[in-house]
């Protein structure tokens, strides 16, 4: 079990380590129309968890 969790940890770790820079400069060059399917996925799954929490 602490073999598969440290392996999965240090894949983890490079793979964020690759993704940071990408994303940067992904981000760099969109600005805030980058944003705008992150925000839709936000509000789409905000407004099915929400009612869900008070069931």
């Amino acid at each position: 079990m602490f073999l598969t969790t440290l392996t999965g940890g240090l894949f983890a770790g490079i793979f964020a380590y690759i993704a940071v820079p990408i994303l940067m400069r992904w981000f760099k060059k969109k600005e805030i129309n980058a944003m705008r399917p992150f925000t839709y996925y936000c509000w789409i799954v905000g407004g099915l968890v929400l009612p869900t929490h008070f069931i």
